[in-house]
């Protein structure tokens, strides 16, 4: 078992141990927020075994700038929604994203709205992909990087990449090729979903 332990580290009900299960995925527990800790295990168990997930070390979104479809710069602190939120890291010539953008576009409409592309690619090349994406999901909102810069502030390796997102601070990501839509929209109806209920206690 490994472990680790996140920034907020010393401030009662803020810190956060992921720890290694045996099948290799890292799972959250201790004092992460109950809330939190819930939706993300409920997440985590919706994927299937050969789908790369896992909880990361929470930090807030680096800094970077992106573009927006009419061409105004955006920073970090526009891109961060209130609660629970998909960022969703792709190349603007992906061709091996059909299910993952059927999973996002399977989405309620308001679950949608908490969903955010950035698109890697000249700004042609990006308009091309979403004008296709936004037909079929209108309220979902992306931007361009055409310069990788969030690229490489997100400290990317491979794509596609899937971050949930809290308030700003990336908690868990998922990496590579999706192979299974359904399981991809499951996992992100229970993320972007309404808050889970704190268990009673006994």
């Amino acid at each position: 078992m490994t472990t680790s332990t996140d920034e907020s580290k010393g401030h009662q009900g803020r810190d956060t141990t992921m720890a290694q299960r045996d099948d290799g995925r890292m799972v959250m527990a201790g004092r992460a927020g109950t809330r939190v800790a819930a939706a993300m295990a409920i997440v985590l168990a919706t994927w299937t075994a050969g789908e790369r997930v896992s909880a990361v070390e929470q930090r807030a979104l680096p800094p970077f700038q992106v573009q927006a479809p009419d061409g105004a710069k955006v920073g970090t602190g526009q891109l961060a929604l209130p609660g629970r939120q998909a960022l969703v890291y792709v190349d603007a010539e992906c061709g091996s994203c059909a299910a993952l953008f059927a999973a996002v576009a399977g989405l309620d409409a308001a679950e949608v709205e908490a969903v955010t592309f950035l698109v890697r690619g000249d700004g042609l090349s990006a308009a091309s992909l979403m004008s296709r994406l936004t037909a079929t999901m209108p309220n979902v909102r992306w931007f361009v990087d055409e310069g990788g810069t969030a690229y490489t502030a997100l400290q990317i390796e491979t794509t596609p990449v899937v971050l949930g997102l809290k308030s700003g601070r990336i908690v868990w990501a998922r990496a590579g090729q999706v192979t299974a839509a359904a399981s991809l929209n499951a996992a992100l109806r229970s993320w972007l979903g309404p808050e889970p209920s704190a268990p009673s206690n006994p």
